[in-house]
Order: C-alpha cells, then structure tokens, then sequence
C-alpha cells in the first residue's frame, strides 16, 4: 500500500500508535482539551485511590465484564484485596500519557497508554500500560480491559 509506506520514515516501531478509520471527524480543539481533561482526571481519581490503599474505591474504577491477562473481575477483585492488604504503602506514578478515543464508538471507548511506575514495601516496577475504558449505563467511564508489556 503506497500511503502505509509514504508513512513509513514517521512511524517508530512499539512507539508509534497508528489508528485506521474509514472516516475523520474534526473536533472543536476547545472541547477536545475540555474532553481530555475530565478523562486525565478520572484516571488520576484511579491512580490515587490505589495508591492510597483504597482498595474497593480503586476496584470501583473497573467495569463488571473487565478481564486482564488470565483473570476477569471476580479473580481481579480477590487477587488485589488479598495483595494490598498485605501492603505497608503503594505508590504509583504516571507519566507518558496519550488518549485515544476508538473510531466508531459515539465516544463510548477509550484507550488509555502510559507507563506505569509501581513501588510497595516489598515490590517495583515500571511498565507500560493499556487501559480500554468504556461508559457504563450512567455514563459513567470504566475499566473494562488492562494490559500490562
């Protein structure tokens, strides 16, 4: 495909997101950062309640049909209230952050990407995260899918 190789020199390989889409849509700048910073503030919500061990308000974040790696919400739920009890502090940073609204969905999903620097009494790590947030019957965003590379 002649287009997808013109982009070629711009695109840096597990760095580059690339969104395909049948069509565009052009967005008031205003509302966009109106938009974006209601949803970085959600995920900030996310970030403090877990790192303040808040755990059922930081479980409340993520939807009834989330899954991750190997496990959905009841096996999620039991897991992160068993590991942070045991937990003297959590503290979890973000940065690298980028918002992506899925094409096609009336603004219903989102994707959410950064890297994530977790640190505990007993554990560290740093790694890059996805999100994928969707509204909820109230309109409410929730986690619904996280991946972790």
């Amino acid at each position: 495909n002649a287009e997808i190789l013109a982009l070629k020199p711009y695109v840096e390989l597990g760095q580059t997101p690339v969104l395909l889409s049948d069509a565009l849509r052009w967005e008031d700048p205003a509302q966009m950062q109106k938009d974006r910073e209601a949803f970085m503030a959600r995920i900030e919500k996310w970030r403090a309640a877990w790192s303040s061990k808040e755990t059922a308000a930081y479980l409340d974040f993520y939807g009834p049909e989330f899954t991750t790696e190997g496990m959905n919400r009841k096996a999620f739920v039991n897991h992160k209230e068993r590991v942070n009890a045991q937990k003297k502090f959590i503290d979890v940073k973000l940065s690298d952050i980028s918002l992506y609204r899925y094409p096609g969905s009336d603004d219903q999903l989102m994707l959410a990407e950064f890297t994530q620097h977790y640190r505990s009494d007993n554990y560290k790590l740093d790694s890059r995260k996805q999100q994928f947030w969707k509204r909820d019957g109230n309109g409410e965003w929730k986690i619904f899918r996280e991946e972790s590379r």
